[in-house]
């Protein structure tokens, strides 16, 4: 899947270190935030089709969460980190 490859892309770029897919699943995000709101930031209020793809680099798992098209990543951490495009 594309959404996989750019995801997986944008994270080792920003780990600088190569990643292994873990899982892939299809989520429907309560809103804009894609489940990573942060305080003080607006966003739309609309259910928001997209994905949460899990990758492993070493004994880490990172969560990336994306939009269904693509367009918006988002390495799920505290406070969260937008990953190109």
């Amino acid at each position: 899947m594309m959404i996989e490859y750019q995801a997986e892309q944008l994270l080792e770029s920003y780990l600088h270190q190569r990643v292994e897919l873990v899982s892939c699943r299809h989520v429907v995000w309560n809103n804009g935030a894609l489940g990573c709101p942060e305080p003080g930031k607006c966003t739309t209020m609309a259910l928001v089709p997209g994905y949460e793809i899990l990758f492993r680099c070493g004994d880490e798992i990172f969560s990336i969460h994306t939009n269904e098209h693509g367009s918006h990543f988002i390495l799920a951490t505290t406070p969260p980190v937008h990953l190109g495009r």
